[in-house]
């Protein structure tokens, strides 16, 4: 999490769209789940259509309510244009402590959300992200998050804003690099059997 923390820090960092905007808009200081929030989607506004606060009725029949649904403003060369993402924010110091059953709890939230269908969205090509995520070297848990379309949010040098699935290769979609993965594929949840072919290049 200190890394997560870091790239706030630097205010010459690559995640400058507007000089100076961090002194504004966060204190380091005081980091929490509200300037995460408002910090990263005054960054996406400029890619995404965003909506605040959506309710939705999970497989249970439970009403559920995420942070944010975000839609890109162009989907040229997508192959899925319906697909949308899901945030859920949170604060940093909650998700590290309880002696590592915080960060689990997030999780199971995000798969609840990832069996959600959310108002204005395609249930089925909706993608669910955790901002900040958990631990980086819990490669196993990304892998198994990533088979119900769950991933996370990070920052880096390179990219930028990074929002990743699987927590391997490239990005599906950064803020310096655009649309990498997310429009080469479908991303559309399957159930029982999975496979790759299904969940990526299959587009029904």
């Amino acid at each position: 999490m200190g890394s997560f923390i870091d790239y706030f820090k630097e205010k010459t960092h690559s995640f400058r769209l507007i000089p100076g905007m961090f002194d504004d808009i966060i204190d380091i200081n005081s980091i929490n789940e509200n300037s995460i929030r408002e910090t990263f989607l005054l960054h996406l506004e400029k890619d995404f259509y965003i909506s605040r606060e959506v309710n939705g009725v999970h497989m249970s029949g439970k009403n559920l309510r995420i942070d944010a649904i975000l839609k890109p403003k162009n989907t040229d060369g997508w192959l899925n244009p319906n697909i949308t993402i899901g945030i859920e924010f949170k604060d940093p110091s909650k998700i590290s402590s309880s002696h590592g059953r915080g960060e689990y709890d997030m999780l199971a939230q995000c798969l609840d959300y990832s069996m959600t269908e959310f108002e204005g969205t395609d249930f089925e090509s909706t993608i669910i992200m955790l901002c900040p995520g958990i631990a980086k070297e819990k490669n196993d848990v990304y892998r198994f998050l990533s088979r119900y379309n769950v991933g996370y949010i990070d920052t880096s040098d390179h990219y930028g804003i990074e929002m990743r699935m699987g927590h391997v290769g490239i990005p599906l979609w950064s803020s310096l690099q655009g649309d990498m993965r997310i429009k080469k594929s479908y991303w559309r949840k399957t159930f029982g059997v999975r496979s790759n072919k299904q969940r990526y290049i299959k587009g029904v």
